[in-house]
């Protein structure tokens, strides 16, 4: 017999940036009822403007909470910053032991630093969409793309189904997998590839594709080609290839999010991105040269510009 789950969710929403506000407009457009967690002291809107890629604006207005979690929630989606997810997350914890989390970030590792029991429900979500936060309280949806989702722990398959097809529901396409980890690790080379170079070069994704910046695409990608091979996923050289191509092809017109984030000096997700594929080249006993240069440029552009992680 198969289980029942509710069609309408209570959803609290950690993270108020693009991708964080995109998902409370298109989820609440489907009668889920959507609350944004903020940091103490945030003086953010609880309103918010969405203007979609076809032209088509909404104006929404959100329940908030500072440093707090509303009761009877169904689901956590956490969408902040990765450098942010361990301090955003942990002081809440102890309150949602039999609340599903989804993480949705860019890069990888903060899920393995999370003090949590086998006990949590943790589900994990990469998604190419484009989201623009145009000011505190106005985002632009400025690219269809896919989401992909699966468990991490402590989840059936068959919950996280349900998940999938609710979000897909409210912002398609949504697609459930077994192996979301061969989906991140596929996203983290496309972040790894294009993020720190289109940052130090101070360009779009587009200018990528010139020829004088192949030899380091293609040897980052055959680092973490390789690195995937040992850790028993069934990523391909030529596959990661081809992805960020595809990707710097399609997002030609974009800044990526850490270009951007160099600008306006702010911290960037190197960490999480080249970092997490140095850490874990060490962990193996492999060498990943190109990705430890370029994760070493972006610590130092860090400190040039004094980002600073608040």
């Amino acid at each position: 017999m198969l289980k029942q789950y509710p069609s309408v969710l209570n959803i609290a929403i950690i993270g108020q940036g693009a991708i964080g506000l995109l998902w409370a407009h298109h989820l609440a457009s489907q009668g889920h009822r959507i609350t944004f967690v903020r940091r103490a002291g945030s003086t953010q809107p609880n309103h918010s403007q969405l203007v979609c890629n076809r032209g088509k604006e909404s104006t929404r207005t959100f329940d908030t909470l500072n440093a707090q979690l509303p009761e009877s929630l169904d689901l956590v989606i956490i969408t902040t910053k990765a450098y942010q997810v361990l301090s955003a997350l942990e002081p809440l914890i102890p309150c949602i032991k039999e609340t599903p989390l989804l993480l949705l970030h860019n890069g990888m590792g903060p899920v393995e630093q999370l003090k949590l029991s086998q006990e949590h429900h943790i589900m994990l979500a990469t998604t190419s969409h484009g989201a623009l936060l145009e000011s505190e309280n106005s985002i632009r949806h400025t690219g269809i793309g896919l989401t992909m989702i699966g468990h991490f722990n402590g989840l059936d398959s068959q919950y996280t189904q349900h998940i999938a097809t609710l979000l897909n529901n409210a912002l398609p396409e949504v697609q459930f997998t077994e192996s979301i980890e061969r989906a991140l690790w596929l996203k983290l080379a496309i972040n790894c590839a294009i993020n720190p170079l289109t940052a130090l070069e101070n360009c779009r994704n587009g200018d990528l594709a010139a020829t004088r910046h192949e030899e380091i695409i293609e040897n980052v990608c055959q680092e973490i080609a390789l690195l995937t091979t040992c850790l028993g996923l069934d990523l391909g050289f030529e596959e990661i290839k081809a992805t960020v191509y595809a990707v710097i092809d399609k997002t030609a017109n974009n800044f990526s999010s850490m270009h951007q984030d160099i600008i306006k000096q702010r911290p960037t997700e190197i960490d999480c991105i080249n970092g997490y594929v140095v850490s874990k080249a060490e962990q193996l006993g492999i060498k990943v040269p190109y990705n430890l240069e370029l994760y070493q440029k972006i610590k130092r552009r860090e400190t040039t510009c004094h980002c600073s992680i608040t």
